[in-house]
């Protein structure tokens, strides 16, 4: 019964479209037409589906008998002008962002490195063996400023008791010092950027071993670093097993305050073992050069690697049979403005 109807219809289209088009005016009744008396294939009736002859006195015959539904406004066309123009707003963050490249094997076309770029305030460390500190202070004070060191490491310093501060002084810096007591030579001291918050531990110092200990606190440090621990050791002697127990009681004594402190020892170490060291606070020596003829004498030990970049050994200072090192921060801080230099 339904494909009999369907036909009905169909025939009924047919011929609606030859009376419009023929302009016959038919008198009949629809019961006529519905008949069945013409018989049309189903291609033949198809093929009206997108004829361009279909008129639109055609269209609205067939709208008015319920056999097509009229066409919207929107339907089957294209977006218009108004949606062409439409804006979208899109919200943006504007932040610092790491330029680094993609590693190896994930760089493609949808790759981006958007990991932020930390600022921290971590100190630039010198270490020195001056053989003399006076006589060579004037060429010192140009390494630090063409360097911009924050915290400079002097063994040898061969101070004493009858030499006052300001002989040793540098503009911008707190020098803080440990004499070699009853003996010539030897002694050690650190030059201390101004702008650095400190405190020198005098407490831990001892005739016996040359030394000084002292925590920084700048105001920009990694969390997981509240405070810096910096120590200068010089050791010429041969005993060995007491020097390191001095080092391993001053930095527990300072721990004990400041238990996640980032922690720096430089200077002078000469043949002193230091793998006990090491290992006791997970610390890695990070020179990797001589510093003195074929010997990696003036070493570097911190926890703190990975926000160091390689240290750098440069010319020695003077006469000095030693050569200096510099360990900058791979972040520049905001100690000191202007550009970073090399000393050659």
């Amino acid at each position: 019964m339904i494909a009999v109807n369907s036909i009905l219809c169909l025939s009924l289209l047919w011929i609606v479209y030859h009376v419009v088009l023929l302009d016959v005016q038919v008198d009949c009744d629809v019961h006529v037409l519905l008949r069945g008396d013409m018989g049309f294939s189903r291609d033949y009736l198809t093929s009206f589906r997108n004829s361009s002859h279909c008129s639109g006195k055609f269209i609205s015959v067939l709208e008015e008998h319920g056999i097509c539904r009229p066409i919207g406004p929107n339907r089957g066309t294209r977006a218009g002008a108004q949606v062409k123009n439409r804006t979208h707003k899109i919200s943006t963050v504007i932040s610092d962002r790491s330029s680094t490249p993609a590693p190896s094997g994930q760089q493609g076309a949808n790759h981006v490195n958007f990991a932020p770029l930390p600022k921290y305030d971590l100190p630039v460390f010198l270490n020195v063996n001056a053989r003399s500190l006076t006589k060579k202070l004037d060429e010192l004070d140009i390494v630090l400023s063409q360097n911009q060191v924050d915290i400079c490491a002097v063994t040898e310093s061969w101070l004493n008791d009858t030499v006052p501060e300001d002989p040793v002084s540098i503009n911008g810096y707190k020098f803080l010092r440990n004499d070699r007591v009853n003996r010539v030579g030897g002694g050690v001291g650190v030059y201390v950027n101004l702008k650095i918050p400190y405190k020198e531990w005098t407490d831990l110092e001892d005739p016996n071993f040359e030394t000084k200990w002292i925590t920084l606190r700048p105001h920009k440090l990694p969390r997981e670093y509240p405070n810096l621990l910096v120590g200068i050791i010089y050791h010429p002697t041969t005993q060995h097993r007491l020097m390191t127990d001095h080092i391993i009681k001053s930095v527990d004594h300072i721990l004990s305050h400041h238990p996640l402190c980032g922690i720096v020892l430089l200077g002078d170490f000469n043949q002193l073992p230091d793998n006990y060291i090491a290992l006791q606070y997970k610390l890695k020596q990070v020179v990797t050069k001589p510093t003195r003829e074929n010997a990696t004498l003036d070493k570097i030990f911190t926890n703190m690697g990975t926000l160091f970049r390689e240290p750098l050994v440069l010319p020695k200072l003077g006469t000095s049979d030693h050569s200096m090192v510099l360990m900058k921060p791979y972040v520049p801080n905001s100690f000191n403005t202007g550009k970073n230099h090399c000393y050659n």
